[in-house]
């Protein structure tokens, strides 16, 4: 067994014990002991009623032995409402002080190696967090989750695994975006280099009103959830659990590349009124809408306008139980017409008439004074030309001199 797979399973150990009669109490927190007692873990002390000032050290002596702290186990301190200021040298276990509603400061020293999901989770009174350099797992799903006042992260010099860049924590290489400090407003993009969100990295952010996700996004799980966002553009070809309970989404727009909206992505988005679909292919839903996890849970669908490219309705009405639940569908032009010229000095091109559902575009070139027109790329030698468009299309006109 790997180092890294025995420090998991050890938290795990620790953790499935927070529920058992504690083994020993020093300054008023209860340890247990893990690894045929050679080792401790902070138990359960969800009724801790010590010093609010509370410092979990990295050993501890009982009866004249001293032990190793490994972690503060999972749900150790949970919905406490005492700890006012955390001075912690151990890796920390799942929703260890989430809900801690009085803690105010966390002060993380080296030799906290792990800090798992939901340590911190709503603890709203969180201003900064600092990750020292030997932490080197952070929990995908966002251990800082809801903390709504926290304006920064930052990371120590010499972590080999994360850094943070105006505040924002993200993995070494800045692929993955780990946590947004939802006090940071209003927000200004994603890092080119950002590929990854983590779940719930933006969960209760309040700083937002028009959102794009770039193509290049891969993983959006739970990353709104709860946001302010009212307007949505989806570029990226996934999207799974994003956006729940973001009550003020009204429009969402789906680009031609979106091909999978994932179960409860858009539950309770009851300001739902618009959504638009700009690709030739009927995004997958997961789960028919008669389902407990249906896409669009809690959304009365009568109320939201569907649109749709030019054609394809009878598309969407076909897909019983997901899309053919909307009953106001609309159609658009979407399709892009690109027209160039092969030589600028030989001629031009325009679109001189725009297409639409009904009407067809029609293209013209120019040629130049001493040249002329002498076929478009298709080989076609029409000019102007009229187009009915189906799809994305280029047209590149050739010239010739006179």
């Amino acid at each position: 067994m790997n180092k890294k797979i025995f420090l998991f399973a050890a938290a795990l150990v620790c953790g499935a014990m927070v529920a058992n009669a504690t083994d020993f109490v020093v300054d008023n927190i209860n340890y247990n002991f893990i690894n045929d007692s050679t080792e401790v873990c902070v138990g359960n002390n969800t009724d801790y009623a010590g010093n609010p000032n509370v410092v979990i050290p990295d050993s501890v002596t009982y009866e004249g032995v001293k032990y190793r702290v490994d972690n503060v186990s999972n749900m150790a301190f949970d919905g406490n409402k005492i700890i006012e200021t955390l001075d912690v040298s151990v890796s920390i276990g799942y929703s260890a002080f989430r809900n801690c509603s009085k803690l105010s400061s966390v002060t993380m020293r080296e030799g906290v190696t792990r800090i798992y999901w939901s340590a911190f989770k709503s603890d709203k009174l969180l201003t900064t967090v600092h990750i020292p350099a030997s932490v080197s797992y952070i929990d995908w799903s966002n251990p800082f989750e809801s903390c709504s006042q926290i304006t920064a992260f930052t990371v120590a010099e010499g972590n080999t695994a994360f850094c943070a860049i105006d505040g924002v924590l993200y993995n070494q290489d800045t692929t993955q975006l780990l946590a947004y400090p939802l006090a940071k407003i209003p927000f200004s993009g994603f890092r080119e280099s950002v590929t990854m969100l983590s779940k719930g990295s933006f969960a209760g952010y309040q700083g937002l009103d028009t959102l794009t996700l770039p193509l290049r996004i891969t993983d959006t799980d739970g990353a709104f959830r709860g946001s302010s966002v009212k307007t949505l553009i989806v570029e990226c070809p996934v999207v799974y659990n994003a956006f729940q309970n973001c009550g003020l989404l009204e429009t969402i727009i789906l680009g031609k590349n979106v091909t999978y909206i994932g179960q409860l992505t858009f539950n309770n988005c009851t300001a739902l009124r618009n959504i638009t679909c700009k690709g030739d292919s009927v995004p997958f839903l997961q789960y028919p809408n008669t389902s407990s996890w249906p896409c669009f849970k809690n959304v009365d669908l009568s109320l939201i306008t569907l649109t749709v490219p030019c054609g394809k309705t009878a598309k969407y009405q076909a897909d019983t139980d997901k899309w053919a639940d909307f009953t106001t569908i609309t159609e658009d032009f979407f399709y892009d017409l690109t027209v160039k010229s092969a030589n600028e000095a030989q001629g031009t091109v325009a679109v001189t008439t725009a297409p639409d559902c009904s009407t067809d575009a029609v293209i013209a070139a120019t040629p130049a004074a001493d040249c002329l027109f002498d076929k478009w790329s298709d080989g076609n030698t029409d000019n102007p030309r009229t187009i009915t468009v189906t799809s994305d299309t280029t047209f590149t006109a050739q010239f010739k001199k006179d």
